[in-house]
């Protein structure tokens, strides 16, 4: 799978925290173009080694319909697969062989851009 228009950035929760990423970035996993974003996080060893991704229009439709069904009740929940919306997918699976050197290599440049050791 090709990862294009990849923005990412990489946050710490505390002075101490375990590390993670935010990114956001276009695919076609299914055939169909989509844009998606993505939270990543690793185990220590590896700052990415799992991966939650979501399809951001989808989200943004699911979200609004739960916001105007009223409480949780009144929630239709046709379309939904378990308690993963449409937009959630078998992230680390689908995504992880693609997205995890894809951020690696974006945050590398940018770090060594930082440093003014990259062009």
């Amino acid at each position: 799978m090709e990862i294009t228009n990849l923005r990412v950035d990489y946050h710490r929760n505390g002075i101490g925290g375990e590390g993670y990423a935010v990114a956001f970035f276009d695919a076609n996993p299914d055939g169909e173009h989509g844009t998606f974003m993505a939270i990543l996080w690793g185990d220590g060893n590896d700052p990415f080694t799992e991966c939650a991704v979501l399809r951001t229009d989808q989200v943004a439709v699911l979200h609004a319909r739960w916001v105007l069904a009223g409480p949780p009740e009144a929630i239709d929940h046709n379309g939904f697969d378990g308690a993963f919306p449409l937009g959630a997918w078998r992230s680390t699976d689908s995504f992880g062989p693609a997205l995890f050197p894809a951020v690696k290599a974006a945050l590398r440049e940018r770090y060594e851009r930082a440093l003014g050791g990259g062009a």
